[in-house]
């Protein structure tokens, strides 16, 4: 009897000490992570465009914590808007492409966020989605949505441990993204 006692005050220790984390919300900044290159594109000529506003319509509740025992006990917040995360992804990786971003030009990149999620449960799983329309003098001639997906392992589950399988989540999603882009942006100045 009294070993049946210390085990349930083990196990009860146990699920307190390793669900203790799982505990309290978390605020992501949302810094795309500037040393992920996701691949060497190059124009063929010398491009502009500018980029505009990316509509949030997935909202700032952009993933969950979970406890031991799979049960959502915390969320995870945007500390900034998702829209202006994929808005400097996008633009840095295109003039990582050799595009020159000008906020003056007739060709304007914009879009819509639809879904930006990170579940925890033992593992990270991060996906993004989002639109990406390109105007040429205020005339939508190309529109696309892109998916990204990234898994990794959870260790911590802090905002840091987050803000990685988001950034690889994004950057999944770019890897399709960019190459289009530049091909449309090219068909359009010949």
């Amino acid at each position: 009897m009294r070993k049946a006692g210390i085990l349930v005050t083990l196990s009860l220790a146990s699920a307190i000490a390793f669900s203790g984390c799982a505990f309290g919300n978390r605020n992501l900044k949302l810094v795309y992570d500037k040393e992920a290159v996701t691949a060497p594109y190059e124009l063929s000529k010398k491009i502009e465009a500018s980029i505009g506003y990316f509509e949030n319509l997935s909202g700032n509740e952009i993933g969950c914590v979970r406890n031991a025992y799979g049960w959502k006990t915390a969320k995870v917040l945007a500390k900034r808007d998702p829209g202006e995360w994929i808005k400097e992804a996008l633009e840095l990786e295109l003039k990582r492409a050799g595009c020159t971003i000008n906020p003056e030009s007739r060709i304007k990149i914009d879009g819509q966020v639809n879904k930006f999620y990170t579940d925890v449960y033992m593992k990270y799983d991060s996906q993004v989605n989002f639109l990406i329309r390109i105007k040429q003098d205020e005339r939508i001639i190309y529109r696309e949505a892109f998916t990204g997906n990234a898994t990794s392992g959870a260790f911590w589950a802090d905002a840091k441990e987050y803000e990685k399988a988001s950034n690889k989540a994004l950057e999944d999603a770019l890897r399709n993204a960019v190459p289009k882009i530049i091909t449309k942006l090219e068909e359009i100045t010949q």
